[in-house]
């Protein structure tokens, strides 16, 4: 896994990318790369994932105090979009009812492991989860809904069904036409759906589209177009085609997973078209055919 601070080219100033009049797309520096959107209306701001706890900080200074900030959206459950809420209370904080139940769950528990893991990238991280609160939303929506900004800007809430994780949330900001997808679509960045599901997140690619929106903020990558021969979209279906190929050879568990990834390494070089990434997570690919073999949450 590389620790490149921004593997995309040139990092925006101080992360902030403006992506129409009222949206401005914040990207975290570094390590695990996750993106956040601040969302302004005539009465009201709302801030759209929160990063992980070392970049909230630099998120919330950004948010503008006018209008005042009153609605956060956590669009899942992982830490790199959820962290970072403790820093904008008090506010209305709105998820999937499975992404509050998994939040509430952490809130109980030792938090020790997140920090030992981000302190591989982020000296220091483990001192900051000592004092990491995590934030269990309030307001619970698993059926298509919106927030009034005021001014004519809404933004209209999207669940979809087990993706990215099994309490995937998208947005749709309107008038402006941008679409705030959270991790149901990773750009130039290699999907981790270990928790998901390969044919979800073909889906949930497909209803992004539909969506036609004029730009597309990724949870992790560039924002961009979502074009017809995306690359997550290709590494989806290749994957799926992988895993059922050396499945239906008998390969199973590390074995499955070792002949997967071989492929996948021998593709890069051996394709015209190659499926590759800017930023590729350690043992992701693994770790989705293992929820391919086995898909109940637990």
């Amino acid at each position: 896994m590389s620790s490149a601070t921004w593997p995309f080219g040139d990092y925006p100033d101080g992360g902030l990318q403006e992506l129409s009049s009222h949206v401005t797309a914040f990207f975290s520096e570094g390590f695990p790369l996750s993106n956040a959107a601040i969302v302004r209306g005539a009465d009201a701001s709302l801030v759209f994932d929160t990063a992980n706890l070392r970049h909230a900080r630099t998120l919330r200074v950004a948010v503008p105090e006018t209008p005042p900030l009153r609605e956060v959206v956590i669009s899942h459950m992982h830490g790199d979009h959820a962290h970072g809420a403790m820093h904008f209370q008090p506010v209305r904080v709105w998820s999937r009812t499975f992404t509050r139940d998994r939040l509430a769950f952490w809130a109980e528990h030792d938090l020790g492991p997140y920090g030992e893991e981000y302190e591989r990238y982020l000296p220091g991280a483990r001192e900051e989860y000592e004092r990491l609160r995590i934030v269990v939303p309030d307001t619970v929506l698993d059926e298509r809904g919106a927030i009034d900004l005021g001014g004519g800007v809404v933004v209209r809430l999207f669940p979809e069904a087990t993706a990215h994780t099994p309490g995937d949330l998208w947005a749709l900001v309107e008038p402006d036409g941008v679409a705030l997808c959270g991790d149901l679509w990773f750009n130039a960045v290699e999907p981790n759906i270990s928790q998901g599901s390969i044919e979800g997140s073909l889906a949930a690619l497909a209803r992004l589209r539909e969506a036609r929106a004029e730009v597309y903020l990724p949870g992790h990558g560039p924002a961009g177009r979502l074009e017809p021969d995306d690359m997550m979209e290709r590494f989806c279906a290749w994957l799926g085609a992988s895993i059922d190929g050396h499945m239906n050879e008998g390969s199973s568990g590390e074995a499955l997973a070792q002949a997967v990834r071989e492929e996948f390494e021998e593709q890069k070089t051996s394709s015209d078209d190659p499926i590759a990434f800017a930023f590729e997570w350690e043992d992701a690919l693994e770790g989705a055919v293992g929820r391919a073999e086995s898909p109940s949450y637990e």
